[in-house]
Parts: C-alpha cells; structure tokens; sequence
C-alpha cells in the first residue's frame, strides 16, 4: 500500500508484507505522522524512519510432548533505524527481540479460551551521537488470558529493565525522541533509569461479541500498576473487521 502525503510531494511505502504459511510473517513499513520512509525522495529536513516486524514460528509444542492445539514457540523482533536530517544530524538505533511460549489450557477448563504465555523482550538501542556502545535493557513477560461466552480477563506481567531508555532524551536539535521512537502503551513504564529493576502490570477486563458478519466489537476496562503502584485506568472501546 502507497500514501501520498498532503504535504509533501513524495510517496511513503505504508506497508509491505510478506507470508510463509504457519513458518513466517515478516512486516515492513513505516508509521508517523510526519516521517517519511527511507525509500521515499524526502526532503533534507526530515529524519527518516524505517520500521521493520519479523514473526518466527519455530516449533509446536505438540512435538515435545505437551498437548494443545496451539501451543507453540514464537519469536517475535522488531527494529527501528531513526537516521538523520540536515537540523538532526545523528542516527538511532531501537531494536526488540522476544521469544516466547503459549500454553492452550482451554482443555483443561469449562473455559472457551485459557492460554498462559512466558516470555522475555531483550531490547538492543543506541544513540549514535552519544556513545558507540549499547544500551541492553530487558524485560519477562507473564501473560494470562480466559474468556467464557462474551465475557474475559487478561492480566499481563512485566518485570525486569525499562526497555524506552532514550524515552526522554533529545536528538542532536534538542527534540525529544519520546513516540517518535517509541509506541506503545502510554502506562507502560518501569523506571525512566533503566539500570532499575521494576515491574509492570496490565489488568484487562472485556466484553466481547460479533455483530454481524464479520464485524466484531471489544469494551474493556484496563488498569494499570508501576512497581506495584496503581498508576490509572482506560475505558476501550474498539472495533475488529476480518476482511
């Protein structure tokens, strides 16, 4: 998919996607507001971004002797190269791996659906105008999720390092990075010094049902906690189409 922007005279690769069937999803695009992809014959002034997403299913539980339909081992990584302009000379590099196993305990429970998943997100950044070295912050992952009929909860854990080290931090003329390097969820947050040791709680309850066709609707009511501290809730209302 190509979007022309309206401002600008050069056209952005939206996104590219490529499909193995059951073995790899492989993603590359870019996302922002006023970014522009490396391809693209951009202006001097604007700092490129290149986004890129890898999903690897490497194995089936089944074949190691657990049973479920799906369980499996996955891993998942995710880069951003923030290269440089005339105003911001200076690259940044943002990367993400994480492998991680899923458990189907639907079996086991009157449930429709029970999973467990465990893993761990080792980020990989560096800002090239300041040191050479970089930055290894990582973080576990704890996810729980059941439903019954149109009504669930899903409680995800993270403890371990803040993986947005450079969340605050400017470039070279003095514009913060923060979601220009960074999306996510905006309680997701450990410590802003990532040397700390933290935690991070996300407690999801949902109300879940299919309209018509294909049209499906999600209400959810999240709450977030910090180092064990309640830090905030959403009220989420969103909408799912399968084309």
């Amino acid at each position: 998919f190509y979007r022309f922007g309206v401002k600008k005279a050069s056209k952005e690769l939206r996104s590219l996607m490529m499909r193995k069937v059951r073995t790899i999803f492989f993603h590359l695009g870019a996302d922002s507001e006023d970014v522009a992809l490396i391809l693209s014959n951009i202006e001097d002034m604007i700092k490129d971004r290149l986004d890129t997403l890898c999903e690897l299913i490497t194995g089936s539980l089944d074949n190691m002797g657990v049973t479920g339909d799906l369980n499996r081992i996955v891993t998942n990584a995710y880069m951003v190269h923030f290269a440089s302009s005339i105003e911001a000379p200076g690259v940044c590099d943002n990367a993400l791996v994480e492998p991680y196993m899923v458990f189907d305990l639907k079996k086991m429970s009157f449930l429709d659906d029970f999973y467990l998943k465990l893993g761990y997100i080792q980020s990989v950044q560096r800002d090239r105008t300041v040191t050479s070295e970089f930055e290894l912050p990582g973080l576990a992952e704890l996810t729980m999720r059941m439903e019954k009929g149109f009504w669930g909860a899903s409680n995800s854990l993270y403890i371990g390092k803040d993986i947005m080290p450079l969340y605050y931090k400017s470039d070279s003329a003095g514009v913060p990075y923060v979601d220009r390097l960074y999306f996510n969820d905006p309680f997701f947050r450990i410590y802003n010094d990532s040397s700390k040791c933290g935690s991070y709680d996300r407690l999801e309850f949902f109300y879940s049902r299919v309209l018509g066709g294909s049209l499906r609707i999600k209400v959810s009511a999240v709450f977030h906690f910090n180092n064990v501290s309640y830090s905030g809730s959403q009220q989420i209302v969103g909408f799912n189409y399968t084309f």
